[in-house]
């Protein structure tokens, strides 16, 4: 069989859809409720809660928090007390699913420094949550902290080296028609092919950022996940009925 355009258009709209079809079932086994299984019990505790962050909000120096990678840890730092023990329970948690959270006991005596392993923890977005205490006083402090790793740079190359398949398809014939139609020759047609490609790049990374920041800070009620497969399904139907 002769490959030609039609060919290969033909197969990376079928790995496309494929694709999507993979995302759509893994987007499914995902669970973001924000519903907790003994809220009753963390209702009858919520004034013992609130005076823990009271009580965090009064500190001049707060915990403070610092992922290394290579050490595979993070560093939690305690204010320094000299006088009094500091200890309690650190909960890793995972917003997507509790199976994968985490709990350590810590009692630092008079240190101020505790060392959190996570290398066996999976990469992503995790909530930490520190409930402790100094001498007879309690508090409790939350902070968000995204595990990296090699695999998710990896991911990222791989996704953006395969889609940008789609600019060659889309934006390439568009390059060649806008250089051919001018019938521009050497300097000229360098200045006019950066320039192009710097104006969609730039537009992009524009859009982009502001996309992200409207999803970052607009909840849109929790309907981000229909909203994206809806989209994803649309493009296919689109594809397949034009």
């Amino acid at each position: 069989m002769k490959f030609n355009w039609a060919t290969g258009l033909t197969i990376f709209f079928t790995l496309f859809v494929a694709t999507l079809a993979f995302i759509l079932y893994q987007s499914r086994q995902v669970h973001d409720s924000l519903v907790v299984e003994n809220y009753y019990d963390e209702d009858l505790n919520y004034q013992s809660h609130y005076d823990k962050k009271q009580n965090t909000a009064d500190l001049t120096v707060k915990v403070k928090m610092e992922y290394n990678r290579e050490a595979g840890q993070i560093l939690i730092t305690f204010p320094i007390d000299s006088v009094s023990v500091t200890s309690g329970t650190i909960l890793l948690f995972n917003p997507y699913s509790n199976k994968s959270d985490v709990k350590y006991d810590f009692n630092l005596g008079k240190e101020a420094t505790y060392k959190l392993p996570v290398k066996n923890i999976k990469p992503g977005r995790w909530k930490l949550k520190i409930d402790w205490k100094r001498g007879e006083k309690l508090f409790y402090q939350e902070e968000e902290i995204v595990i990296s790793s090699q695999r998710v740079y990896w991911i990222a190359f791989t996704l953006g080296f395969f889609g940008s398949l789609h600019c060659i398809g889309m934006c390439g014939p568009l390059a060649i028609g806008m250089l051919s139609g001018k019938n521009e020759h050497g300097i000229k047609a360098l200045v006019s092919a950066v320039s192009y490609n710097a104006g969609r790049t730039v537009s992009y990374v524009i859009i982009g950022i502001g996309f992200g920041l409207l999803g970052s800070t607009v909840s849109f009620a929790g309907l981000q996940k229909g909203l994206c497969i809806g989209l994803g399904v649309f493009m296919v139907i689109l594809f397949l009925f034009q």
